[in-house]
Protein backbone atom coordinates (compact mmCIF):
# COMPACT_ATOMS: atom_id res chain seq x y z
CA UNK A 1 0.00 0.00 0.00
CA UNK A 2 1.13 3.56 -0.67
CA UNK A 3 0.61 6.41 1.77
CA UNK A 4 1.76 9.99 2.17
CA UNK A 5 4.10 10.42 5.10
CA UNK A 6 4.93 13.62 6.94
CA UNK A 7 8.39 13.41 8.55
CA UNK A 8 8.70 17.09 9.48
CA UNK A 9 6.37 20.07 9.69
CA UNK A 10 6.38 22.66 6.92
CA UNK A 11 5.18 23.41 3.37
CA UNK A 12 3.64 20.78 1.07
CA UNK A 13 7.09 19.56 0.04
CA UNK A 14 7.61 17.90 3.45
CA UNK A 15 5.13 15.19 2.43
CA UNK A 16 6.26 12.19 0.40
CA UNK A 17 4.84 8.91 -0.87
CA UNK A 18 6.06 5.79 0.97
CA UNK A 19 5.30 2.10 1.02
CA UNK A 20 3.34 1.38 4.19
CA UNK A 21 1.72 -1.67 5.78
CA UNK A 22 -2.01 -2.19 5.31
CA UNK A 23 -3.87 -0.88 8.37
CA UNK A 24 -5.28 -3.48 10.74
CA UNK A 25 -9.06 -3.35 11.22
CA UNK A 26 -10.49 -3.69 14.71
CA UNK A 27 -13.88 -5.34 15.43
CA UNK A 28 -15.87 -2.07 15.25
CA UNK A 29 -13.97 -0.57 12.34
CA UNK A 30 -14.41 -0.43 8.58
CA UNK A 31 -11.56 -0.94 6.10
CA UNK A 32 -11.93 1.34 3.06
CA UNK A 33 -10.24 1.45 -0.36
CA UNK A 34 -9.74 5.20 -0.77
CA UNK A 35 -10.97 6.93 -3.93
CA UNK A 36 -10.83 10.57 -2.74
CA UNK A 37 -9.43 12.49 0.22
CA UNK A 38 -10.48 15.76 1.74
CA UNK A 39 -7.96 18.56 2.05
CA UNK A 40 -9.18 21.39 4.25
CA UNK A 41 -7.66 24.11 6.39
CA UNK A 42 -7.13 21.79 9.37
CA UNK A 43 -5.05 19.49 7.15
CA UNK A 44 -2.77 22.36 6.15
CA UNK A 45 -2.42 23.41 9.79
CA UNK A 46 -1.47 19.85 10.81
CA UNK A 47 1.14 19.77 8.05
CA UNK A 48 2.64 23.02 9.34
CA UNK A 49 2.59 21.82 12.97
CA UNK A 50 0.02 24.45 14.00
CA UNK A 51 -2.88 22.14 14.89
CA UNK A 52 -2.98 18.92 16.90
CA UNK A 53 0.46 19.68 18.25
CA UNK A 54 0.44 16.28 19.97
CA UNK A 55 0.71 14.60 16.56
CA UNK A 56 3.99 12.67 16.47
CA UNK A 57 6.26 12.61 13.45
CA UNK A 58 6.26 10.56 11.21
CA UNK A 59 2.58 10.14 10.38
CA UNK A 60 0.09 10.04 7.53
CA UNK A 61 -2.18 13.11 7.51
CA UNK A 62 -5.78 13.31 6.30
CA UNK A 63 -9.02 13.17 8.28
CA UNK A 64 -11.68 12.49 5.66
CA UNK A 65 -11.94 9.98 2.85
CA UNK A 66 -14.44 8.49 0.43
CA UNK A 67 -14.19 5.10 -1.23
CA UNK A 68 -15.48 1.53 -1.12
CA UNK A 69 -15.72 -0.82 1.83
CA UNK A 70 -13.22 -3.66 1.81
CA UNK A 71 -14.33 -5.23 5.09
CA UNK A 72 -16.27 -4.25 8.18
CA UNK A 73 -18.44 -5.43 11.05
CA UNK A 74 -21.65 -7.34 10.31
CA UNK A 75 -23.78 -4.31 11.26
CA UNK A 76 -21.79 -1.97 9.01
CA UNK A 77 -21.90 -1.23 5.30
CA UNK A 78 -21.34 -4.29 3.10
CA UNK A 79 -18.12 -4.88 1.18
CA UNK A 80 -18.19 -2.83 -2.03
CA UNK A 81 -20.52 -0.18 -0.56
CA UNK A 82 -19.61 3.43 -1.28
CA UNK A 83 -18.84 5.36 1.89
CA UNK A 84 -17.36 8.54 3.30
CA UNK A 85 -15.53 8.45 6.62
CA UNK A 86 -13.87 10.61 9.23
CA UNK A 87 -10.57 9.06 10.31
CA UNK A 88 -10.27 10.67 13.78
CA UNK A 89 -6.46 10.50 14.03
CA UNK A 90 -5.44 11.08 10.43
CA UNK A 91 -4.22 8.42 8.03
CA UNK A 92 -6.48 9.46 5.16
CA UNK A 93 -3.71 10.20 2.65
CA UNK A 94 -3.36 6.49 1.85
CA UNK A 95 -4.69 3.85 -0.50
CA UNK A 96 -6.45 2.03 2.37
CA UNK A 97 -7.74 3.39 5.67
CA UNK A 98 -9.53 2.06 8.71
CA UNK A 99 -12.23 4.18 10.35
CA UNK A 100 -14.54 3.65 13.34
CA UNK A 101 -17.94 2.27 12.25
CA UNK A 102 -19.75 5.23 13.82
CA UNK A 103 -17.67 7.64 11.68
CA UNK A 104 -18.63 5.99 8.36
CA UNK A 105 -21.68 6.89 6.28
CA UNK A 106 -22.93 5.37 3.04
CA UNK A 107 -22.85 7.41 -0.17
CA UNK A 108 -25.40 7.09 -2.99
CA UNK A 109 -23.98 5.74 -6.26
CA UNK A 110 -24.88 8.96 -8.12
CA UNK A 111 -22.69 11.10 -5.81
CA UNK A 112 -19.02 11.09 -6.81
CA UNK A 113 -16.36 10.33 -4.21
CA UNK A 114 -14.90 13.83 -4.59
CA UNK A 115 -18.28 15.40 -3.83
CA UNK A 116 -18.94 12.99 -0.95
CA UNK A 117 -15.64 13.73 0.77
CA UNK A 118 -16.19 17.47 0.35
CA UNK A 119 -19.56 17.26 2.05
CA UNK A 120 -18.30 15.20 4.97
CA UNK A 121 -16.61 17.96 6.99
CA UNK A 122 -16.66 21.19 5.00
CA UNK A 123 -20.30 20.79 3.99
CA UNK A 124 -21.46 19.96 7.53
CA UNK A 125 -19.56 22.94 8.96
CA UNK A 126 -21.18 25.26 6.43
CA UNK A 127 -24.62 23.96 7.37
CA UNK A 128 -23.87 24.61 11.04
CA UNK A 129 -22.85 28.23 10.45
Amino acid sequence: MRAVRLREFGPPGVMSWVDAPEPTRGPDEVSIAVEAIGVNFADTMVRRGEYRRDQPLSFTPGFEVAGRVIEGPADGPAPGARVAAFTNNGGGYAETVVAPRDQVCTVPEDVTSTVAVTLLISGVLRLAL
